[in-house]
């Protein structure tokens, strides 16, 4: 028990829960958050370094619910199931009392700064990752996240379409690829903008994979 309870408390580490859906993710990060916050040596700002991701908004809702819920039954001493009182206790490193106190302090603490409570989803904690950065980044400060990137690809393909009719360098790349693109795909009857604009959307999604620019072969 030892052992296991010193492992349970070594920070600072990234501890990444990973099972089937239904199978208690939410309920056994609960824990080891609140067996976080209960550390002999932690404060109750010690909230402020603690981040827990999630992937759907409704499991960061139920996790924080949980987690409050843990505290306001530590801090009361009021659990209807014995069992669970138990487990809790066996896993933190402070004596009931002033656990009792400490979970009062903690909440107390998230009331007033409730901004520091971290349990997020991976999208919201990626924006705010990029919020930070906006200036390194060369983003605007009021930047947003575009999710239906299939439209701004569209916008762009009409954009080189029509500029195409001005310039006659771009012209001979659309041309290019046309002759290309026949001859390989052996196709009678298309439709060039619906084919280009697929094609586009598949180097896109390959360019976000693998995280590089396309270089030119030979």
């Amino acid at each position: 028990m030892m052992d296991e309870k010193k492992v349970v408390i070594d920070s600072p580490e990234v501890k990444i829960v990973d099972a089937s859906a239904g199978s208690g993710k939410t309920y056994a990060l609960a824990h080891r958050y609140i067996q976080l916050l209960l550390q002999k040596e932690a404060s109750p700002d010690a909230i402020r370094t603690i981040l827990a991701i999630t992937f759907t908004n409704m499991a960061a809702r139920e996790m924080k619910e949980r987690v409050l819920e843990f505290l306001k039954k530590i801090a009361l001493d009021f659990f209807t199931d014995p069992g669970e009182r138990d487990m809790i206790f066996s896993k933190i490193e402070l004596d009931k009392p002033f656990a009792q106190i400490r979970a009062q302090k903690i909440l107390d603490y998230i009331i007033h700064n409730y901004n520091f409570f971290q349990i997020q989803t991976i999208d919201s904690f990626i924006y705010l990752l990029l919020s930070g950065c906006a200036f390194r980044l060369g983003l605007p400060a009021n930047f947003k996240l575009q999710e239906n990137y299939q439209q701004l690809l569209l916008y762009s393909v009409d954009e080189c379409i029509e500029k195409a009719a001005r310039n006659v360098e771009l012209r001979e790349i659309f041309q290019e690829f046309l002759r290309q693109y026949v001859y390989i795909e052996n196709k009678e009857n298309w439709f060039p903008k619906r084919d280009i604009l697929r094609l586009l959307q598949s180097l896109f999604s390959q360019m976000n994979v693998y995280g590089k620019t396309f270089a030119k072969a030979g």
